[in-house]
């Protein structure tokens, strides 16, 4: 058996002509989105995490600002949104 690829995940191939496959699956990376259709505007997500949101003042609506952030305070903004509009994206 040949094994293929070093770092991430291994392929392991049982004979020349056989496609490869996957020995563990690669996990998808994740972003954080907001609805803005459904966004009230009360900027809770804002006051807990204002390095990943923002608020716009024209459309009087949070926005991400850094989607893939991976601080603490994101569970917790999501957790914390009275319309529930804010949650991971797979890429």
């Amino acid at each position: 058996m040949q094994t293929f690829g070093a770092g991430l995940d291994r392929f392991v191939a049982t004979d020349f002509f056989r496609k490869p496959f996957l020995q563990k699956e690669i996990p998808m990376a994740k972003r954080i989105v907001i609805d803005e259709d459904e966004c009230e505007g009360c900027e809770t997500c804002v006051e807990l995490c204002p390095n990943v949101f923002a608020f716009d003042d024209d459309a009087q609506k949070a926005r991400v600002i850094d989607p893939e952030s991976k601080e603490d305070c994101v569970e917790e903004a999501m957790d914390s949104c009275p319309v529930e509009c804010i949650s991971w994206e797979e890429d």
